[in-house]
């Protein structure tokens, strides 16, 4: 049974006016803009996220820069230089120190040449590659040590050896050398190629000397700024300069060769080596005599000249018995002067040691003979 038409209820839904549906709408536009937004916020963070993670990674396996990377290595490195690229305005306030420069030829290192400043002047000391030392593995010599890369041993044991502080280890060719000398117009007749031990220190001694004194010229200046060297050259640079002042002497490492069936070295005698680093000699009191075998002219002046770093009083200097034909130089010792004699033939590189108990004490007579080579300066 169903209620009357009059009884019953009609529900109806009043519609929703214009002025209720604008806002609604504008609301989910700006709530939608809103979400848009954040996504393009969040998906920029992640962005730079991403960015920094990579940069970070690639630091770590490349090395963050003026930092290290992550391998590490033992090894000592040489750097290759020129003297050009020293500063100059440390040179010009930097004091010159005790150098050793490591003279190579055909992958060996035959010679070194000590540059030992003095208060006034100085001392550039030749010295051959197989001269010995003392280290803390046991003897070697200067031509070991450089081939092995120990430098720093290098110094340090010529330090305790001479009580001289050297301060670094510079390497120069032999060719690269002569080539400097030669653009600086002070090439002269010097071989291509360095001597026996007791000749290539003479040679290599004369050759840096001329290259000091080649800094006083304009093209001196270029030619030494362009040499090509490797090692410790900031103190090399700074004491060839000074070398070129003038005031220096050169001499040789005093000492002896030894020779057996497998080995061969050069032991230096180091009470006189130390003398002629102080730049004095305690031979005043020992007269030479010099005379002239070889028919070389001025070969007495010319092998006294060697001499002289050792301080021995000279005599003057005449014609031999046998004039011009001796052929081998003779040193002539009295009772108590052996040692001076054998001293004087260690810096000529030749000769045979004689002792005579006729001659007068203190007195050593030298006789030039044919086999004297003397110095190229």
């Amino acid at each position: 049974m169903t209620d009357p038409p009059s009884e019953r209820r009609v529900r109806r839904v009043a519609p929703t006016s214009a002025d209720q549906i604008g806002p609604e709408r504008r609301t989910a536009r700006r709530a939608a803009r809103r979400r848009q937004t954040m996504k393009r916020f969040i998906l920029l963070i992640s962005g730079l996220v991403i960015v920094a993670v990579v940069v970070s990674l690639l630091l770590v396996l490349v090395g963050a820069p003026g930092g290290s990377s992550g391998a590490t290595t033992s090894q000592t490195v040489h750097t290759t230089r020129t003297t050009q690229a020293t500063a100059p305005s440390s040179e010009a306030t930097a004091a010159p120190q005790t150098t050793l420069l490591a003279v190579q030829q055909g992958g060996k290192t035959p010679v070194f040449v000590l540059l030992h400043p003095l208060s006034t002047g100085g001392v550039a000391m030749g010295m051959p590659g197989p001269t010995l030392v003392k280290t803390s593995e046991g003897f070697k010599t200067l031509a070991d040590l450089e081939a092995g890369g120990q430098g720093g041993t290098l110094a340090s044991s010529l330090t305790d050896m001479l009580g001289a502080k050297v301060s670094g280890v510079a390497v120069v060719e032999w060719t690269e050398l002569l080539r400097v000398l030669s653009q600086a117009g002070a090439g002269g007749s010097r071989p291509g190629t360095l001597g026996s031990d007791s000749t290539a220190a003479s040679q290599a001694i004369d050759a840096v000397g001329a290259l000091a004194s080649s800094t006083g010229t304009a093209a001196g200046r270029s030619a030494v700024q362009g040499m090509v060297l490797k090692g410790d050259t900031a103190a090399l640079d700074v004491t060839l300069k000074a070398l070129g002042s003038g005031g220096w002497s050169q001499v040789t490492l005093p000492g002896k060769a030894v020779e057996g069936l497998d080995f061969a070295y050069f032991e230096p005698d180091v009470a006189v080596a130390k003398t002629l680093l102080e730049g004095k000699s305690s031979g005043a009191a020992i007269s030479l005599e010099v005379q002239n075998g070889s028919g070389l002219v001025a070969g007495a002046e010319k092998a006294a000249e060697v001499l002289k770093p050792l301080g021995y009083t000279l005599l003057p200097v005449k014609n031999a018995d046998g004039f011009p034909d001796v052929q081998t130089t003779r040193i002539i010792a009295s009772s108590d002067t052996a040692v001076e004699a054998a001293r004087v033939r260690t810096l000529l590189g030749v000769g045979t040691v004689e002792q005579d108990a006729t001659q007068p004490v203190g007195h050593v007579v030298l006789i030039v003979g044919k086999d004297f080579v003397p110095p190229t300066s």
